[in-house]
C-alpha cells in the first residue's frame, strides 16, 4: 500500500495549530510565526503546505464551520436519549467542550467583517445549522419551528461566551431554552423553568452543567 505523502498529515495539523491560536489571540493577532511555532515546524515548512495567511485562513474557517456542523448533527443524534429523561433542552444548548470548535466559530464571526469569503463561509454554516436543527425540531413537534432554531442557536453560542468570561454556569439559557420548546410541544419531564436540576451539579457526556 503506498504512503499518504507528509502533507495529508501536515495540513491538518497546521490548521488546528491556526485555530488554537485564533481561540487565545483572535485572527488580527496571530502571525504565521505562533501558528509555525504551536504546529512544532519552521514557518517556512508551514507555508510550503498552506501558502499565505489569506489561505489558511479560509481553510481553517471551512474546517471550523465543518466541524460544528458535524457537532450539532452527533448532538442531534444522541438526542432521543435525552428526551426520554426530559432534558432536551440541556442537550440543545449546554456543551461540555465551549473553546473548540464553537469558541472559535464565535470569533470567526466577529472578525469577518474585513474579510468577505470568510462572512460569507460562516454565514452559510450558520444556515446550514438552522436548517439542520429546524428539521429536527419540525420532526419532533410536528409544527414550523426555523425561529425556535435560531434562537437555540444562539443560546448556544451566548453559553459559549459565558464560558470564555470565566461564567460557567448556563442556567438563564436553559430556563429560556426550555421556554422555546414549550412552545412546540409540551414535555412533562422538562427541565423545570424557576430553578435548575440537581443532574446539573455535574458533568455529563455531552455537556458540562455546573
Amino acid at each position: 500500500m503506498p504512503r499518504k505523502p507528509l502533507g495529508h498529515q501536515r495540513k491538518p495539523e497546521i490548521l488546528q495549530a491556526f485555530a488554537r491560536c485564533i481561540g487565545r489571540f483572535g485572527i488580527a493577532g496571530t502571525s504565521l510565526d505562533a501558528v509555525a511555532q504551536e504546529a512544532g515546524m519552521r514557518r517556512s515548512i508551514l507555508r510550503h503546505f498552506v501558502g499565505n495567511r489569506e489561505q489558511l485562513v479560509e481553510e481553517t474557517t471551512e474546517m471550523i464551520v465543518d466541524e460544528a456542523g458535524r457537532q450539532l448533527e452527533q448532538l442531534l443524534a444522541t438526542i432521543p436519549v435525552w428526551a426520554n429523561s426530559g432534558r432536551v433542552a440541556e442537550a440543545l444548548v449546554s456543551t461540555s467542550q465551549p473553546e473548540e470548535p464553537w469558541a472559535v466559530f464565535d470569533i470567526l464571526v466577529n472578525e469577518s467583517g474585513t474579510m468577505p469569503r470568510v462572512a460569507r463561509q460562516v454565514s452559510r454554516s450558520l444556515e446550514r445549522m438552522t436548517g439542520v436543527l429546524a428539521d429536527w425540531l419540525r420532526g419532533w413537534s410536528g409544527q414550523s419551528s426555523e425561529s425556535t432554531a435560531v434562537l437555540l442557536i444562539a443560546l448556544r453560542r451566548q453559553v459559549v461566551c459565558r464560558w470564555r468570561l470565566g461564567d460557567r454556569s448556563s442556567h438563564v439559557e436553559l430556563r429560556a431554552a426550555n421556554k422555546l420548546l414549550a412552545n412546540l410541544k409540551p414535555v412533562a419531564a422538562e427541565i423545570p423553568a424557576d430553578r435548575p436540576p440537581a443532574e446539573m451539579e455535574v458533568e455529563t457526556e455531552i455537556g458540562v452543567n455546573d
